[in-house]
């Protein structure tokens, strides 16, 4: 009886705390199932000419082979892109899991290049105002007491982007490039499905605690006024009793 009177109690303490995750589980699942619709509704593009059937100013998915870098790079990617060997996008990241030092910086190097796709060539335009991302890295290097991680030239990869016709150039170009990755785009969606799963469980199981620990302080409280009524009708027969006690007791 004290085990279960234990348990209940802690559930009915930690009630506030579980409804707090389960709210924000509840956010969190709504993210990631926002983006997986978003990645669901981008269509994956190898062609050309399957770019060109779409609207101008569509964010699309290209996937091609990285076929070199623009020659319109400057001197500041020049020196990063030679400090990380054969990479041409690449992310930096401390070695072996060392600490930072103060101010260091790791930053993700993302220089115009050209992806080669079935029938012909696309210019990738970075964004300068948005942060980019890469993920599914296909190489790794290191120097020194830091790691690199990214892709090279001939490396197939998926890139994120608007398509816009280039003035004056004879090949289309994807502008506003956020994201690029080393896998499609049915891993991205299974990877995303296998997110939305986990966070789906985590909120089903906080809600369910939620609830019980709810219907327990119900109870609790259904038990404290049963008892405190029951209290009263017995004080009440008490004092009942005693008054029929006294108005029958002979007087001497």
């Amino acid at each position: 009886m004290r085990k279960i009177n234990w348990l209940t109690g802690a559930l009915i303490l930690t009630m506030p705390i579980s409804l707090i995750f389960f709210l924000g589980s509840q956010m969190a699942y709504g993210q990631v199932q926002r983006r997986y619709e978003t990645y669901a509704a981008v269509p994956q593009i190898s062609s050309v000419a399957a770019l060109q059937a779409q609207p101008v100013g569509e964010t699309v998915l290209l996937r091609g082979a990285i076929a070199s870098s623009a020659t319109a790079t400057n001197s500041a990617t020049d020196s990063a892109s030679a400090s990380a060997g054969p990479l041409l996008i690449y992310q930096e990241r401390p070695r072996d899991g060392r600490e930072v030092r103060y101010l260091e910086e790791f930053p993700l190097v993302l220089p115009p290049f050209t992806l080669h796709l079935s029938d012909g060539d696309v210019n990738i335009q970075p964004s300068a105002e948005n942060a980019a991302a890469i993920s599914h890295e296909l190489h790794s290097t290191a120097i020194d007491d830091r790691e690199f991680t990214g892709f090279q030239v001939g490396d197939v990869v998926t890139v994120q982007g608007k398509w816009q016709l280039a003035d004056g150039q004879a090949i289309p170009q994807l502008v506003e490039v956020t994201g690029v990755s080393g896998t499609d785009e049915a891993a991205l969606l299974a990877e995303v499905q296998a997110g939305m799963q986990k966070v789906r469980l985590a909120r089903d199981g906080l809600g369910l605690l939620t609830l019980i620990s709810i219907a327990l302080l119900a109870m609790q409280l259904y038990r404290q006024r049963q008892s405190a009524s029951t209290g009263r009708a017995d004080k009440q027969e008490e004092t009942d009793e005693w008054r029929q006690t006294t108005e029958t007791a002979p007087i001497m």
